[in-house]
């Protein structure tokens, strides 16, 4: 090959590698199943398209120019601005901010140098057999290319990958289920699962050597990282049990095989998926269910639907009369003050923690503690040292304005709670927020109730991204809410912007749920 053959051969090799980066981050968003790069078509082309059209709109030039002027200096420019223009676009595409960037796992960067291979043998090979076709069509395959191979590279693996999983799983569920003196708490929920686990965590330090799940890590996968920690002084292990679609609890309980059990609350998250919401009931009783005789489960009824049976060695907390629960309660800016009912005795506790919900987060893990022999007294003075988890209800105040942090996730439960939070400040209330989803067809009702309880709380309300904000709007106007104070912006970037005309010191401002990349 000539030496402008072997640059051009070059270039585009390595620029077809790097636009594989927004392939690869949709198929590990997607658990790197075989046709995740199709399931979120919107969010995808938004983040490819660039490079398409550059490469359509050069291979429609390329022709045009050699009917008027063909020659070896028209190729070399043609050529050398094709492949600027395109580095352009990707080095501005792997610059770009994301909420939830591609981690390079070893899972990931395994696919990626798979995908790097394939690609330097297709070009090399392409180059060499058929180089009037390659240099020819290069300019509009390029894109297609990087996607192609992608889409076939994660399908080479997934057999690898999937032996693998098992095999690193299996070893996690040996060594919690062989542990010599090892308690195993399972946690599942459609909400408050991180919050109950980091509190009864809190809790449980008084007495025990704890190992919980990290983060939101509910995944077999993730129970299995999280287990590495397990050393010869761990004596309690709490994992969080995520679902998303039925079978996934079993999995989970056959994982740890738990002898306790918390379901900390049932809505309609993830209804879009589940279908049903006995579905999703049937779903998180299936933990409580798999407890032995000797274990016990407990459940916050103020959390779950009213004709919930539960199974014989599982009990309730949370409402008067039950072994623990709550009264007297006070909550504001400040956190929460509360008489924390245990084991018939009364106890003054309070806490940092925002809102009501975080009170019954509390009494559910108290009643956990309680059953696993922890005094009333520690748990108490555990109640008081109590920290917000990071975008849950995290109160930040800048000296000026405070900031209610809500971004993590929102369910309708939630959301309501929040704007609950929100109501016992002081000044100018101020929600910012792209509403929820995958609520499934429940979805847009959800929306427009959310409008309707931000129309009794907010002053502004700012809405952020596409067509879930109509039904927003619709249920703010509905409450009576003046249109002159809903702003619509495109994006949160594009919000922030207008932040320092809108906010005023002794404002407080809640963030309510914050989409991934793919949903904005």
């Amino acid at each position: 090959m000539e030496m402008l053959s072997i640059i051009i051969t070059l270039l585009t090799t390595i620029l077809e590698i790097l636009m594989t980066y927004p392939v690869l981050k949709q198929i590990q968003t997607g658990g790197y199943r075989v046709f995740s790069l199709f399931e979120k078509p919107a969010y995808f082309n938004r983040k490819f398209m660039p490079f398409t059209v550059i490469a359509l709109l050069f291979a429609a030039v390329y022709p045009l120019g050699t009917v008027f002027s063909f020659s070896k200096e028209y190729e070399i420019t043609f050529y050398s601005f094709y492949l600027i223009v395109l580095s352009v676009a990707v080095c501005a595409r792997l610059t770009e901010k994301s909420k939830n960037p591609l981690v390079f796992t070893k899972r990931a960067t395994r696919l990626y140098v798979v995908i790097s291979i394939i690609t330097i043998i297709f070009n090399v090979a392409a180059a060499a057999l058929l180089p009037f076709v390659y240099y020819l069509g290069i300019c509009a395959v390029s894109p297609f290319v990087a996607v192609i191979i992608s889409f076939f590279a994660n399908l080479l693996l997934c057999p690898f990958e999937i032996l693998n999983n098992k095999k690193y799983v299996r070893r996690a569920a040996e060594k919690i289920q062989t542990h010599g003196c090892l308690t195993k708490i399972g946690i599942t929920g459609s909400f408050g699962k991180t919050s109950v686990k980091n509190i009864l965590k809190c809790m449980l330090d008084k007495k025990y050597d704890v190992v919980m799940t990290d983060g939101n890590y509910n995944t077999p996968l993730g129970i299995a990282l999280s287990a590495g920690k397990i050393d010869a002084y761990t004596n309690v292990f709490i994992a969080e049990m995520g679902a998303r679609k039925t079978g996934d609890i079993k999995e989970l309980v056959d994982m740890v095989k738990p002898e306790y059990g918390i379901l900390t609350g049932i809505t309609g998250q993830h209804l879009e998926t589940f279908k049903t919401i006995e579905n999703i009931i049937s779903e998180k009783l299936l933990l409580l269910e798999s407890l032995p005789d000797f274990g016990a489960g407990i459940v916050n009824r103020r959390t779950v639907p009213e004709n919930i049976v539960l199974p014989g060695n599982v009990c309730f907390v949370g409402g008067e009369g039950d072994f623990v629960f709550a009264e007297n309660i006070v909550t504001g800016a400040f956190g929460s003050r509360f008489t924390l009912s245990a084991d018939g005795k009364k106890y003054d506790a309070e806490t940092r923690l925002l809102g009501e919900h975080n009170i019954q987060n509390i009494v559910t893990a108290a009643g956990m503690a309680l059953k696993l022999g922890i005094r009333p007294e520690d748990i108490v003075r555990a109640i008081k040292c109590l920290k917000s988890i990071p975008h849950r209800l995290e109160l930040i105040n800048n000296g000026k304005i405070n900031v209610i942090d809500d971004t993590y996730n929102s369910n309708p439960v939630g959301a309501a709670e929040a704007l609950k939070v929100l109501s016992s400040f002081e000044g100018k209330k101020i929600a910012v927020t792209p509403g929820m989803v995958e609520l499934g067809k429940n979805e847009r009702e959800e929306n427009f109730a959310l409008g309707r309880k931000m129309a009794a709380v907010c002053d502004i309300v700012l809405l952020i991204g596409g067509s879930r904000t109509e039904d927003l709007k619709a249920g703010l106007l509905g409450g009576g809410f003046p249109e002159e104070n809903i702003l619509h912006f495109e994006s949160l970037t594009a919000a922030e912007r207008f932040f320092p005309d809108l906010f005023s010191a002794g404002d407080t401002v809640l963030f309510l749920n914050d989409l991934p990349d793919e949903y904005n």
